[in-house]
């Protein structure tokens, strides 16, 4: 049985926003240092865009087997 369309979205969305986020505290750029273990630590970008090049092509995915 395929997972409903909605959840798949909500996992898109949510992979591409945590990716975003990840990637700006790795940057330095939001979050606090002092409390953050990402903040400053580089190998988050490369996680943080991964996450969010994953959820994008989820998100892609579902557009194009809807065919909109």
């Amino acid at each position: 049985m395929c997972a409903p369309r909605f959840l798949l979205q909500v996992a898109g969305v949510t992979l591409l926003l945590t990716g975003i986020w990840w990637v700006l505290q790795a940057a330095g750029l939001a979050g606090d240092p002092a409390t953050s273990f990402i903040a400053g630590n580089r190998d988050f970008l490369a996680i943080g865009g991964l996450t969010g090049v994953t959820g994008i092509a989820l998100l892609a995915l579902l557009k194009r087997v809807d065919g909109r």
